[in-house]
């Protein structure tokens, strides 16, 4: 997660594109710690296929606490010891979801390649008469970063409020105007 929010930070001072696309792939991998089918937060997986290591595992006898127990494990996940260990570090897994919460559920990205093509993450993107309609993929989306070589009006479609308006070169956020 903290790579995640090195390579986030560096496309909002640099605008390259490369080190957002870095970042999203990121976050999609570390998504994949939730097992679809039950909804259990797993804390990694090992990709080798056959690694020799000592395994954390609980102690029948003091159930708070752990051992090392050498085994050859690979190509798995590993759970979370959290739930019984005292001492747990497991708190780090979460840092990503904090990420992904911060990063990629409540923004989209816009970015104009020197092609003057447009590209988006978490929104889609339209001209409609010389200016760029932005409609956000959900409603928990209150920012759009936006990212123009040239000048250009841009009109946010937020799910749930009015459409917001600005005029953007360059790097900006443009964000959810509540009328609450």
């Amino acid at each position: 997660a903290w790579r995640i929010y090195g390579l986030w930070y560096l496309y909002l001072l640099t605008g390259e594109e490369e080190w957002l696309t870095q970042a999203m792939n990121a976050l999609g991998s570390c998504v994949q710690l939730i097992d679809s089918e039950t909804g259990k937060l797993r804390w990694g997986f090992m990709c080798d296929p056959y690694i020799k290591a000592g395994v954390f595992q609980r102690d029948p006898y003091y159930p708070s606490r752990g051992f090392n127990e050498q085994r050859v494990i690979g190509e798995k996940y590993l759970d979370l010891i959290g739930d019984w260990f005292e001492i747990s570090t497991d708190n780090l897994v979460h840092e990503i979801f904090k990420c992904l919460e911060e990063v990629a559920l409540t923004s989209a990205y816009i970015i104009e390649r020197s092609s003057g093509e447009i590209i988006t993450w978490n929104c889609r993107s339209e001209f409609i008469d010389k200016t760029l309609h932005v409609y956000p993929s959900e409603e928990i989306v209150n920012a759009v970063h936006v990212n123009l070589h040239q000048k250009q009006k841009i009109v946010v479609h937020f799910l749930g409020s009015d459409p917001t308006s600005a005029r953007v070169v360059g790097m900006k956020w443009i964000k959810r105007i509540d009328k609450r």
